[in-house]
């Protein structure tokens, strides 16, 4: 590492913690007030209460570390400009695009910290307070979350399950259509008001069974039929009580082959598998966003609030994009890849614009 490298690191860093110790302070005083009536009512205790917001650290922190990455970059050019230090790098044959190499570089080595931190204690703090606050604040036991209109495959198999609760490992209103050797007729439906899950197969209560082949039906008080799908696997899609951001890169990508196999639309999860590496990216993109700032406003305040709602509308891009891909209203990966893509490409062409004008003019 060059000795320029060396003192624009250690003159970021400072920044960098200066201003997330302030936005993480700002965060969670602004929490705390909000939830403090609840706190106080339900007797949790101070223990307990610094212990809540002490596990959402980590999960503030990797929220926050793009903004707060391009806020310190902003005030970081904003000094070195004031103290002609720029100037005196150019004078000394350093080119600009060198800063840019080192804020991408620089960029990504926390975007990879970013990306760790978020999956290990991010996710994990965002459990332990999810608990805290569901349990031992609002006094809720743990309840079973139940799957409405449920549908998946499984060999020669379409089943739909009206509701389940999968952790009892029971349900009602089944219906299993099953196909013919053909895989295009439907051999008989079997249809049940109440079935259990078993790691031997399913048990179905008070039903029947239709041939439309032979136009016959049959009815049954109990019935095993060979199904092995393990309904917890579901508990991963979106509204069943788990969300995307409690579970890590890895468990998300479990939950997405399991659900795959089982034939269900798996569109959120993936739409978050991407947002979680798209999100870690935009450290890169706001280190660009920041020297684009720095270069057309030379004034800090303006740099600033200018910054603020650059960030603003990324995040607004970002959310509708993400929500779009959840919908299904867009591919998983161009949702979650959407609002980067489109602020890498502005600003990277913003801070290529004066070299392209010159040549431009010259042609």
């Amino acid at each position: 590492m060059t000795l320029l490298n060396r003192y624009l690191v250690r003159q970021n860093l400072f920044l960098i913690t200066v201003i997330l110790l302030i936005s993480t302070g700002l965060y969670v005083l602004t929490d705390m007030f909000e939830r403090l009536d609840i706190f106080l009512e339900s007797e949790a205790g101070l223990g307990l209460m610094l212990l809540f917001f002490l596990v959402k650290i980590p999960g503030i922190i990797s929220m926050t570390l793009p903004a707060v990455f391009m806020i310190a970059v902003v005030v970081q050019m904003n000094m070195l400009e004031r103290s002609r230090e720029l100037v005196a790098l150019t004078a000394g044959g350093i080119s600009p695009l060198a800063l840019v190499r080192f804020i991408i570089l620089y960029g990504i080595i926390w975007a990879v910290l970013q990306f760790a931190f978020a999956q290990v204690l991010g996710v994990a703090g965002e459990r332990t307070s999810s608990r805290i606050w569901q349990e031992e604040v609002r006094g809720r036991a743990p309840r079973e979350s139940a799957l409405d209109r449920l549908w998946f495959t499984e060999k020669n198999h379409i089943v739909y399950v009206g509701k389940a609760w999968p952790l009892q490992g029971r349900g009602e209103d089944l219906k299993v259509y099953t196909l013919d050797r053909s895989g295009i007729g439907i051999k008989e439906i079997i249809k049940a008001e109440k079935f259990t899950v078993r790691e031997q197969g399913w048990q179905l209560e008070e039903g029947e069974v239709v041939t439309p082949s032979q136009y016959s039906t049959r009815a049954f008080t109990h019935m095993d039929l060979a199904l092995y799908q393990d309904l917890r696997s579901f508990l991963a899609s979106v509204g069943s009580g788990l969300k995307p951001k409690q579970l890590s890169l890895m468990e998300l990508s479990e939950a997405i082959a399991r659900l795959e196999h089982a034939g269900s639309n798996v569109e959120a999860l993936r739409t978050a598998w991407h947002e979680k590496l798209a999100y870690a990216c935009s450290i890169v993109i706001m280190g660009i966003l920041a020297l684009l700032v720095t270069r057309y406003t030379s004034n800090i305040y303006k740099a600033i609030v200018l910054s603020l709602v650059i960030v603003f509308f990324y995040y607004g891009v970002n959310t509708l994009c993400t929500s779009m891909g959840e919908k299904g209203l867009l591919k998983a990966f161009v949702g979650a890849w959407f609002a980067d893509m489109l602020f890498f490409c502005a600003g990277l062409l913003g801070i290529m614009w004066p070299v392209l004008r010159a040549r431009f003019r010259k042609a």
